[in-house]
């Protein structure tokens, strides 16, 4: 089955501008089936799911974005 991959690298601005190094913060990489989904149309909805985790420490693959806490108001 073939997938569509999204690979972000985030480095550090000021060592790039002052230093003219690059450093790597962090790297994660997404992924979503080609079946009945178009890149295009789906990158935004599959970058907003993967950014719940941009800059974190994952522990490996997640499968699933977390349940947000939510409130109910009683009365």
């Amino acid at each position: 089955m073939n997938r569509y991959y999204v690979i972000l690298r985030a480095f550090d601005f000021q060592s790039a501008w002052k230093q003219k190094k690059l450093k790597l913060l962090w790297e994660t990489r997404f992924s979503l089936s080609e079946r009945h989904h178009g890149f295009k149309q789906d990158l935004p909805a599959m970058a907003e799911s993967a950014s719940l985790y941009f800059g974190q420490d994952s522990y490996g693959l997640v499968r699933t974005p977390p349940i947000r806490e939510g409130h109910i108001p009683s009365g």
